[in-house]
């Protein structure tokens, strides 16, 4: 038996022997966006790949649940967590109007930056202070979050574009624009693009989140699952299994 192969033996009796549960695995329907977002979900041989799908797998086993995905625009899977058209998010952003529609999981089980993303020479002094680039325009994709700061902040002059394609292409149009993400999704789209020669990132990065998993307050039995995923994911955690994850995707 090859090593992948008996991992997901152990991981199996270890549900069956510390959960009690039955062989019948219930499906929750799983939203992620319509686009890759590295390194946390993409598309690798034309298969789901990335350190969220990983970790999210082995967790729901654990836990007695299959997952199926469903890829939306990013805006409208927040709508389908309201309404209940979805079940859950393996990657969450904890903020208080979110709070409003999902039941989190205890602890976060991944990491994420928010790097601003200007063209490339622009000339600027910058501490890691988002509120010292006030002057700019400034862009980043609706729906996403990146830090109490720059959320609610009155004073930015922020808009949402739709992606980070858009994205980019306002901070490379010639007019001394930046933009706010993920640095290896935007660079992801910036190489698609070929834009890569024309932007920088800023450093530090202006956020650093905490990415849970969270299930859709229109489940009756929504804070049962996400108390279930947080014990398996406390047990998840303690293996080598969870360390090689962050180690192969730069966490």
């Amino acid at each position: 038996m090859n090593l992948p192969c008996l991992k997901r033996l152990l991981i199996l009796c270890f549900t069956l022997n510390i959960f009690g549960l039955n062989a019948q695995a219930e499906t929750l329907r799983v939203g992620l966006s319509e686009l890759d977002y590295p390194p946390f979900y993409f598309i690798k041989h034309d298969k789901l790949a990335g350190a969220a799908i990983e970790i999210a797998e082995a967790v729901s086993t654990l836990a007695g649940y299959e997952l199926a995905y469903n890829r939306v625009p990013w805006k409208r899977l927040q709508g389908m967590l309201k309404t209940g058209s979805l079940d859950m998010v393996i990657l969450y952003f904890k903020t208080r109007e979110r709070a409003k529609d999902v039941y989190y999981t205890d602890e976060p089980h991944l990491y994420e930056n928010s790097y601003v993303v200007v063209p490339k020479g622009l000339k600027t002094t910058f501490d890691g202070n988002i509120h010292s680039l006030i002057n700019y325009e400034m862009f980043y994709v609706n729906g996403y979050s990146h830090g109490e700061a720059f959320d609610h902040s009155e004073q930015l002059k922020k808009h949402t574009v739709n992606n980070e394609t858009e994205l980019l292409h306002r901070v490379t149009s010639g007019r001394p624009f930046i933009g706010v993400g993920n640095k290896p999704a935007l660079m992801l789209y910036a190489q698609k693009e070929k834009l890569q020669d024309q932007i920088e990132f800023l450093n530090p990065p202006i956020d650093r989140g905490e990415n849970y998993m969270a299930f859709s307050k229109k489940r009756p039995d929504a804070k049962r699952i996400a108390n279930t995923f947080s014990a398996a994911f406390r047990n998840f955690a303690k293996t080598k299994l969870y360390r090689d994850i962050l180690v192969k995707y730069g966490f």
